[in-house]
């Protein structure tokens, strides 16, 4: 599907879209969405009303640390507006779950998240994980993923394309 972004709350508000879809459903693995694409084109902004949707309110990129982990107790600490939300991810089987931000624009190889435990987090299906710059381990990542590619039309405007 390709989209055509006009702005950046609209971009904050597919991220948040996409994320109400992540929780609907039985899954066997993590949900994993990637994100691929230019500089500057949108994949923070898209994660960002993302990790919104579960609550998560200064949503930077982990682009130093590489993972940032929100577990239920920290991101649904907030208002009863949210609550609708908790209780579709509370359907992930009544397990805990654990929300994970990855940036690898500064790895150097997929070895360093196989280092911080990524396959192992990749298998338990009740955890959520954004990929900014997923290109870069491709070779780490399962089929049956939520691939978003971003791309600038010009200078206000963005192409995504979700597969």
């Amino acid at each position: 599907m390709k989209i055509i972004v006009k702005s950046a709350e609209n971009m904050k508000k597919i991220g948040r879209e996409t994320a109400e879809k992540t929780v609907n459903g039985k899954k066997r693995n993590a949900v994993i969405v990637a994100l691929t694409g230019e500089l500057g084109s949108g994949k923070t902004t898209f994660a960002q009303g993302f990790l919104g949707y579960f609550g998560v309110k200064k949503a930077n990129s982990p682009t130093f640390v590489i993972m940032k982990k929100y577990s239920p107790a920290k991101i649904f600490t907030r208002p009863p507006k949210f609550q609708r939300n908790l209780r579709r991810v509370k359907n992930l089987g009544g397990q805990a779950f654990y929300l994970y931000h990855i940036d690898c624009y500064r790895i150097r190889s997929s070895r360093d998240l196989v280092e911080l435990d990524f396959n192992e987090i990749a298998k338990n299906p009740h955890n959520i994980i954004l990929i900014e710059w997923a290109e870069r381990i491709n070779d780490l990542l399962p089929k049956n993923i939520i691939r978003i590619n971003f791309k600038h039309k010009n200078e206000k405007e963005r192409i995504i394309n979700i597969f």
